[in-house]
């Protein structure tokens, strides 16, 4: 299955039956389960040269993910990358993180999940195959997490 095709499908599932759609997701688990493999998640030491070189970049922007981002919430959002199709785990472990530092915290490892995959040297085609992949961290995280210290999705 080539890129357009699985845009195109993208589109089609919008307004399509539910047998539609659940194929839909068949494929793009398949595809995360295909990235991950290939693409560990970075170790806490690379994530934080990967936030010192953002809040470098970005002085102004005011957010310092590497002051809610330590090595329990790694840990955290490890389990997350790896276990994204586990609702009752994303989702507890954003009770975790939350417990620990509320909204600001999830907010924060939510941007630095969402970021892993920017962080990864895919190279040109592949990086084009795997955004509908890169795409499923955000949508699922935050869908799973709405509700937790004032988290909406």
């Amino acid at each position: 299955m080539n890129f357009y095709f699985f845009i195109i499908q993208i589109f089609k599932t919008m307004n399509t039956p539910q047998k539609d759609r659940k194929i839909f997701n068949k494929i793009r688990r398949e595809r995360y389960l295909k990235f991950i493999e290939k693409h560990p998640y970075p170790s806490f030491k690379g994530m934080q040269k990967v936030f010192d070189a953002y809040n470098e970049h970005e002085p102004m922007s005011g957010t310092k993910i590497n002051a809610e981002y330590g090595e329990f919430n790694h840990e955290c959002m490890k389990k997350i990358y790896y276990n994204l199709f586990d609702k009752d785990l994303v989702r507890k472990m954003g009770d975790n993180v939350g417990e620990r530092g509320g909204f600001r915290a999830m907010e924060a490892n939510y941007y630095a999940l969402s970021g892993v995959s920017r962080t990864m040297n895919l190279g040109r085609s592949k990086s084009i195959y795997y955004i509908s992949v890169i795409g499923a961290f955000p949508e699922f995280v935050s869908e799973y997490w709405d509700g937790l210290y004032g988290w909406m999705h």
